[in-house]
């Protein structure tokens, strides 16, 4: 376990190519799909399903396996295996106790920057609409903007577009008519908007990449399923930071900057990981690996069951059958990804 079963630099490739999908996310806002509800809905379930699986059936035992290298059985200390299940599991629940309170710094956060009413997207003479005191806490929750409000923005955007694609199509930054019917007032708000979600998204990165850099550096077989459920809900995020700015700004270029902005945080997070592998001696790594993948098997596991999957189910409220299906194919696709892994000798 000692010996790292993934080159440093390549773990860190993977964990910022992982966190930029959150600017695929922004580039996509024009295409009226990917940023319905569905979609969105869907890959949260998707992506919750590859965390559950691989967290518990996968990172929890190389926790357990590494905490059990660092204290072999010995006649002086016979109990160092079962000292290890114990350790993996409270730093199992250090895990969850990190991003409950990380959760609430951010809503904090959220509660003094983001506007407690909304621009009305149909009609930008009408007063905002006031969030209610549910909206709020499924907004914090979730980190990500209401529904409804995204759907009304993009369907308004896209009919103030079309009367004048019709007349040569300029570029959106000279002249889309959604944003210059806005009050500078609105504009503000919905600016405000995009810039603390994105906050907030950028907040949960940072200790997703450390997590996916710590995976990917000790092996591919934990490393990359990791890797792949985070870009999966990654995508929607930047697609979440980038509609209200689009909306705001008419920018469609400044809405992918803010996206990208959001998913930064990723690769620096692996940076830090890549400090603390390169500061430890080698005969320490296993403790260290085991105290990680005990953290990352509990954080990754309560972003899925408490931010992912309510997220998914918000944004479908009547399909939940079809959010259960993508939680199932999630959770069977991470099982024959690791089976694979296994087969090859990962």
């Amino acid at each position: 376990m000692a010996e790292q079963g993934g080159n440093n630099l390549t773990a860190f490739l993977v964990t910022m190519f992982a966190g930029l999908a959150t600017a695929v996310g922004g580039a996509c806002v024009r295409f009226g799909s990917l940023q319905s509800p569905a979609f969105l809905s869907m890959s949260m379930a998707l992506a919750a399903g590859v965390m559950i699986h691989v967290s518990y059936v996968e990172i929890l035992k190389k926790s357990e396996e590494a905490f059990a290298e660092a204290w072999p059985a010995t006649r002086r200390d016979p109990n160092g295996p079962k000292r290890a299940v114990v350790m993996a599991n409270v730093m199992f629940f250090c895990g969850v106790i990190f991003i409950i309170v990380l959760d609430k710094v951010i809503d904090r956060v959220q509660d003094y920057f983001m506007p407690d009413d909304v621009p009305a997207p149909h009609d930008h003479h009408a007063p905002p609409t006031a969030l209610s005191k549910e909206q709020r806490r499924s907004r914090h929750r979730s980190s990500m903007i209401a529904p409804d409000v995204l759907q009304s923005y993009m369907h308004s955007y896209e009919q103030n577009e079309k009367p004048r694609s019709q007349y040569g199509g300029h570029d959106v930054e000279h002249g889309a008519k959604s944003t210059t019917d806005m009050s500078p007032e609105q504009k503000a708000k919905l600016m405000r908007t995009g810039l603390v979600t994105a906050l907030a998204i950028g907040a949960h990165n940072l200790p997703e990449g450390l997590a996916t850099f710590i995976a990917m550096a000790n092996g591919a077989g934990s490393g990359l399923p990791l890797a792949v459920a985070i870009t999966i809900h990654n995508i929607p995020e930047g697609v979440c930071v980038a509609v209200p700015v689009l909306y705001a700004t008419g920018s469609r270029v400044k809405a992918f900057l803010m996206s990208l902005v959001a998913g930064l945080s990723e690769p620096i997070g692996a940076a830090i990981g890549w400090a603390i592998i390169a500061s430890i001696k080698p005969s320490k790594l296993n403790l260290l690996f085991g105290i990680m993948f005990g953290l990352i098997s509990g954080m990754m596991i309560y972003i899925a069951l408490v931010e992912l999957l309510p997220t998914a189910v918000t944004y479908m409220p009547n399909g939940q059958g079809r959010v259960a299906m993508a939680l199932w194919t999630g959770i069977f696709i991470m099982a024959a990804s690791l089976v694979m892994f296994e087969m090859a000798g990962e």
